[in-house]
């Protein structure tokens, strides 16, 4: 690319790639809480899945829940076939962003006796998500300017202005089945001795951000 003038000497640059992360831990997890029962009485499973899940939002109340925090995202009957028997199934679900991440265990606990058959830690999440992508972005930015202006002093050069940036930021979920945390059953006892009690206090949260970057270099 020419500069303008009477200076038609080629402009020199250097381009690179930097990534940066910023780790913290998280203040909220999203829960998928699922009652499912089946039968061959429809309307006895119905009328008992309806008593578990009006005991279920009991619970989420106990806990301060608003309405918005705990989502219906499933609410079905269908038919299935088991063993040479004709069945009927029905499935309530909900998904709950809940914040008391030291009352989770308890949570758990108390979900369960209400009658949900399904726990699933779907994620954890910080609600500072913009304040840590930008960190990482800054990170990734310094770490750029930074390995530029070394290679340019290696090649006997003088850094100059960038030319381009672009950023390219991203939340790496935690690997929640490594955590044994994907999915809890009621087979469980509730008052068992588990280590998931502290599973969210050992649980890191990652944010990326990679720079693809451009500056001007010039003789000295």
């Amino acid at each position: 690319m020419p500069l303008n003038g009477q200076n038609t000497e080629q402009m020199r640059s250097i381009s690179l790639n930097e990534t940066a992360y910023v780790e913290t831990t998280p203040d909220i997890v999203i829960i998928q809480v699922q009652i499912f029962l089946e039968g061959r009485d429809a309307k006895k499973i119905e009328e008992e899945a309806y008593e578990k899940s009006e005991a279920l939002i009991d619970v989420f109340k106990a806990y301060e829940l608003d309405e918005k925090d705990y989502q219906t995202n499933e609410n079905s009957m269908y038919d299935q076939r088991w063993r040479e028997q004709d069945m009927k199934a029905v499935r309530f679900g909900y998904e709950v962003e809940f914040r008391e991440l030291d009352k989770l265990e308890a949570f758990r606990r108390d979900v369960v006796e209400a009658g949900a058959t399904i726990f699933r830690i779907n994620s954890y999440e910080n609600s500072n998500a913009n304040k840590y992508t930008q960190e990482a972005a800054e990170k990734a930015l310094k770490q750029a300017m930074s390995q530029a202006k070394a290679l340019a002093e290696v090649a006997g050069m003088q850094l100059g202005d960038p030319i381009s940036l672009t950023l390219n930021s991203q939340y790496i979920r935690p690997n929640i089945a490594a955590s044994g945390d994907v999915m809890l059953m009621r087979a469980e006892s509730a008052d068992m001795k588990s280590e998931r009690e502290s599973t969210s206090n050992k649980t890191v949260i990652r944010y990326k951000a990679t720079i693809n970057a451009q500056f001007e270099i010039y003789k000295k």
